[in-house]
């Protein structure tokens, strides 16, 4: 199952939106694509299940053997894009998801 288009571009929907700190908007028009979480290790499918504690752990969609341990790999939030157009910068002061698809990054402060 592969990623798809949801019909809304990404500067149509963050045209207004507010940017945060260690954040920038989107500034390539593409196409948002639907949420589809894969495993870093393998590539499967995943989903995120969430115990009657409130408590939430990645889990496989379908059994995958050779990897015992789920683990969601980088989507940008602004155009969920995964694989290598997505990286992660850790620095001194924030750490950040940067997209090569929209253009986006979307980071949050570590630092004093």
């Amino acid at each position: 199952m592969e990623a798809r288009g949801t019909g809304v571009y990404t500067l149509d929907k963050y045209r207004d939106a507010a940017r945060r700190n260690y954040c920038t908007l989107p500034t390539i028009n593409v196409e948002i694509l639907e949420p589809v979480r894969r495993c870093a290790g393998c590539g499967g499918e995943i989903v995120l299940r969430v115990d009657k504690w409130k408590v939430g752990r990645w889990e496989h969609v379908e059994d995958r053997g050779d990897c015992t341990w789920a683990r969601a790999e980088s989507s940008c939030t602004y155009c969920g894009a995964t694989g290598e157009a997505v990286t992660f910068h850790q620095q001194a002061w924030s750490d950040e998801t940067h997209c090569a698809r929209c253009g986006g990054v979307n980071g949050y402060g570590i630092g004093d």
